[in-house]
């Protein structure tokens, strides 16, 4: 070992480095160099260990989910490893960075769960998270990052655009029980409009006709078909 002298260096050549996380002390140096009779570069202070993935868990929403109010990110992190960190990356760009960073601090003895509730306004995120064991300061990986959308903007909904419903919007048509055929045109409008669904149910609550779509693409869906209402009995359907 060189003591350091400004300006001055050794001839020679540097073998065996190691990195550690924590400082060692003289008597660990050299019980080091002892143990390795001076040629290896040992480590029998720090046990670095590989620290396990966390699992993102619900009600976190799945990837590419579409939701109208904030949503809580849940994780959990079984490893019997105490006094772990959790590291969420959570921001608007993809791939997130280092400034995306929520850090939580917790000691925990067993499995434990890990949430952060969103306080967003509309857009799209994207967000992973990561552990950190805080005694060898070893990571674990990240989770797969997830794409979230938040719309709080409510769809538009036309009826009767192209004149096609023999119905009435303010709820008083009475149709005949002798009509075979009802027709419909509804339009839905929203800049992220994830799924649309028109649904007619009799008096019981019992659906009598449904249509789900959620293959959009675009802003606007319309739905223009003849409904078949033979089978419905005499009562009020909404």
């Amino acid at each position: 070992m060189y003591q350091p002298i400004q300006d001055s260096g050794a001839i020679g050549t540097v073998d065996e480095i190691g990195i550690f996380a924590e400082e060692w002390t003289s008597e660990q140096v050299a019980d080091n160099y002892n143990n390795g009779e001076g040629r290896n570069c040992l480590s029998p202070f720090i046990s670095e260990t590989a620290t396990e993935n966390p699992a993102i868990v619900a009600p976190s929403p799945a990837d590419n989910a579409n939701n109208n109010t904030n949503v809580t990110l849940n994780v959990t992190h079984s490893t019997g490893q105490n006094d772990v960190r959790y590291w969420l990356y959570f921001g608007k760009t993809t791939p997130l960075t280092e400034n995306d960073i929520y850090v939580f601090n917790a000691t925990r003895t067993a499995e434990e769960f890990k949430n952060f509730t969103t306080n967003v306004s509309d857009g799209t995120y994207f967000w992973k998270w990561k552990v950190q064991n805080i005694t060898d300061g070893i990571f674990s990986g990240n989770t797969t990052e997830r794409t979230w959308i938040l719309d709080t903007v409510i769809p538009t909904i036309s009826l009767g655009l192209n004149g096609a419903n023999n119905f009435s919007t303010d709820n008083t048509t009475i149709i005949s029980n002798r009509l075979l055929n009802l027709s419909i045109d509804i339009s839905f409008f929203d800049e992220n409009l994830f799924q649309t669904l028109v649904n007619i149910t009799n008096e019981s609550g019992q659906s009598v006709f449904s249509k789900l779509n959620t293959s959009i693409t675009g802003t606007t869906v319309n739905v223009s078909q003849t409904v078949d209402i033979s089978g419905l009995s005499i009562g009020n359907n909404r």
